[in-house]
This record gives structure tokens, C-alpha cells and sequence, in this order.
């Protein structure tokens, strides 16, 4: 059974201040009739880093609708890892700085990235390793149990009418890398 979902949503530290943000989103869903589980927003490791508790409990509120909530761009700011267990969220997407280096002699970044995947196994969160462009990446990443890669070596950002063409040539399966 194939699950529709839609695209991610970006989000910023202004709709988390905007005080009607939560009701909008909610009569939104509720006026096109939309499972709201299937909408996915995203915020960046550093809009969480300045949260307040006015931000907090906005992330909570929308947690609490049903939406899917990733933390982007992560290993870029300063989130502790023990932090994450104060947001609401479902999902870290590992940023492409990190996938970049992993070709590298220095074995830090690799260090970095299985200790970012075993944080987010031990917290149930999903993983997406971002910016994957070739082979090693690939291997790397599926190795270490990330969750979902995307990327150039996939497929580069493509228009609608192109993806639509895309997913019927390849019965629903564009971005699958074979071997």
C-alpha cells in the first residue's frame, strides 16, 4: 500500500511566535479535510536554539495536532543531544556538511554521524542523511541504519510535471539508487 505524504513544510521562528499560527494550521486541516499525519514541518537546529517557551509550547501544539515534526540542518548549531528530549520532534535530518566530509582521512565525521544515528535510535526519532551525491555516502549511511537519504545521487530538485513523469517511468520508485 503506498501512503501519501505531503512534501516537508519549512518553518521559522516567526510562525513559532505568531500567535495564531497553531489555529491557523488547525482550520486549515480541518477546511481540505487533511490527515494532519501526513503533513511534515520542518525547523532548522538553530531556530530551536533560540526557542523560548513561547516557541516550546507552540512546537507542542502542533506536535499535539498530529504533525510531524524534523529538526533540519542538524549537527550545525548547538543543540545538546540531551535536549532533544524537550522537543517535540519525530525526525533529525543530518546535515550535508556532515555527508560531505565523510570521504575525508579525518574519521571524526563519521564518529559524528553514527553517534547522531544511535542518539536518534535510542530517542525512536527517524533519521535522513541530506545531500547524498555518490556511492560511498550511500553505502555509509544505509550501514549505519539512517532511516531515509536524499540527495543528488537520487535525483536533483526536479518540477512537477517532471516528477509526475519521473514516477510513472519508474512505477512509483524514482529515487531508488540500484546497483
Amino acid at each position: 500500500m503506498h501512503i501519501f505524504t505531503f512534501p516537508p513544510i519549512n518553518i521559522s521562528s516567526v510562525e513559532l511566535h505568531n500567535p495564531t499560527f497553531v489555529q491557523q494550521l488547525t482550520e486549515l486541516i480541518s477546511l481540505y479535510q487533511i490527515d494532519p499525519t501526513i503533513i511534515e514541518l520542518e525547523i532548522t537546529e538553530t531556530c530551536l536554539v533560540a526557542a523560548d517557551l513561547m516557541s516550546v509550547s507552540t512546537l507542542e501544539e502542533i506536535h499535539d495536532l498530529g504533525i510531524n515534526l524534523t529538526l533540519d540542518d542538524f549537527g550545525t548549531g548547538y543543540t545538546a543531544f540531551s535536549q532533544l528530549i524537550n522537543y517535540p520532534v519525530s525526525c533529525l535530518k543530518i546535515d550535508k556538511t556532515f555527508i560531505d566530509n565523510l570521504n575525508s582521512e579525518d574519521k571524526t565525521t563519521s564518529t559524528m554521524i553514527k553517534a547522531i544515528l544511535s542518539i536518534a535510535d535510542s530517542y525512536q526519532l527517524k533519521t535522513v542523511g541530506e545531500g547524498v551525491e555518490n556511492h560511498q555516502q550511500y553505502e555509509f549511511l544505509l550501514d549505519q541504519g539512517c532511516d531515509m537519504l536524499q540527495g543528488y545521487l537520487f535525483s536533483k530538485p526536479l518540477l512537477w510535471k517532471d516528477l509526475k513523469n519521473k514516477l510513472s517511468e519508474t512505477n512509483q520508485q524514482p529515487f531508488l539508487f540500484k546497483k
